[in-house]
């Protein structure tokens, strides 16, 4: 079966490139991604899926399911392709085209051979701002789903993710007192002023949090206007953290030392907490067979499950659905920091085929592993609950 997946996504490697070439020179942003999972769902209604669209309480996120038979295990693929500002320099356009070949390898895999099971390959918008994912479990989106699949673009040598960090955003936006600042600073408020001091802060409190505590602060905006004090001034501030209970201190540090710096400056503040992102967590189980079919279609790739200093949204699904997520290499021979210029370039659907082609057969092959063997979808569910 494994070999017939090879052959098929041979057969298919020219339209999954395509595809993903299409979302590569049409980056959209978090949540609008229209253009992007419009050609998808097209995609997948021209090979039999029965799509839906809107899903999950977001406009731009799909579902595309195929059952056959009766009964049998139920394996979600999810697909992203939301860019950033310098387009797909994340690579997400190969994770929509991968997630997608492997939806057809599995649909033609479970035809051809009558095995009862049901595929689904899931649009998940807004990986990098905003949370897609969350959005779609917490509006019932991943019900009924056994296991989930994810690929991931890397350079260096391919891997099978482990644990990542857990994220909390938050957005500052101070208001101070306009008034000269050359003849009348007495009289105004500068809320540049509380946004450069807010910075400072967060720098040293580190020093006295949690280790595994990272705390970023980035200042977005500021109101000049002919040598007047700034109005207002924006801080967007991400902290992330290997524990839960780290992060959660570090989130109500930060909170207090706005408002510490408010009284200060007396800039006035608006704090909006928008949330964050919890940390995956492993499953050998389901990773393992990653790794067995990355070796099986000539991949190599690093033993264990390998563990990040990024986020992602992928968390919040695989721990409550066994999951894991797989990232073959762009290039192995040296490592290139994601949403860079160079790793958009590597991301080209061009250079990138061998990529798309290789995740699609991988995660299929998994995706069947699971379908045929209802023990290992037990191992998976039992591991993630211990």
């Amino acid at each position: 079966m494994k070999r017939e997946i090879d052959t098929y996504i041979e057969e298919q490697r020219e339209a999954l490139v395509d595809l993903s070439t299409k979302i590569y020179e049409n980056p959209e942003l978090a949540f609008e991604e229209y253009y992007a999972s419009e050609v998808l769902v097209e995609f997948l209604d021209g090979y039999g899926f029965q799509t839906t669209k809107p899903f999950g309480g977001l406009d731009t996120a799909f579902e595309a399911t195929y059952t056959h038979g009766e009964g049998g295990p139920v394996i979600g693929v999810m697909a992203e392709y939301d860019a950033l500002v310098n387009g797909h320099a994340c690579g997400h356009n190969i994770i929509a085209a991968s997630g997608v070949g492997a939806g057809i390898a599995v649909k033609k895999m479970l035809e051809e051979n009558n095995i009862n099971g049901t595929i689904k390959v899931i649009g998940t918008p807004a990986e990098e701002e905003g949370g897609g994912k969350i959005i779609i479990l917490d509006n019932g989106g991943f019900e009924n789903i056994d296991a989930v699949l994810l690929l991931h673009p890397t350079t260096g040598v391919s891997k099978v993710a482990g644990k990542c960090r857990s994220s909390h955003n938050i957005d500052v936006t101070f208001t101070g007192v306009v008034s000269s600042a050359i003849s009348r600073p007495e009289r105004g408020v500068n809320a540049s002023e509380a946004a450069v001091l807010l910075h400072q802060v967060l720098g040293s409190a580190m020093r006295y949090l949690p280790s595994d505590v990272l705390i970023m602060p980035f200042l977005t905006e500021t109101d000049y206007k002919n040598g007047l004090l700034p109005e207002i001034a924006e801080v967007k501030i991400t902290i992330t953290a290997d524990e839960d209970e780290s992060l959660a201190r570090a989130v109500a540090r930060v909170q207090e030392i706005v408002k510490g710096v408010s009284m200060i400056t007396e800039a006035k503040y608006e704090l909006k907490d928008l949330g964050g992102y919890a940390g995956r967590v492993i499953n050998e189980t389901v990773g393992n067979l990653l790794r067995d079919n990355m070796i099986a279609y000539g991949e190599e790739i690093q033993d264990g499950f390998i563990d990040d200093n990024g986020f992602e949204d992928f968390g919040n699904v695989n721990r409550v659905i066994p999951g894991a997520m797989v990232y073959p290499t762009l290039m192995k021979e040296e490592k290139v920091s994601n949403h860079t210029q160079r790793f958009l370039e590597l991301a080209d659907p061009k250079q990138a085929g061998d990529v798309i082609t290789l995740g699609s057969k991988v995660m299929a092959a998994t995706a069947m592993d699971l379908i045929t063997n209802l023990d290992l979808i037990e191992k998976a569910k039992s591991e993630l609950e211990k």
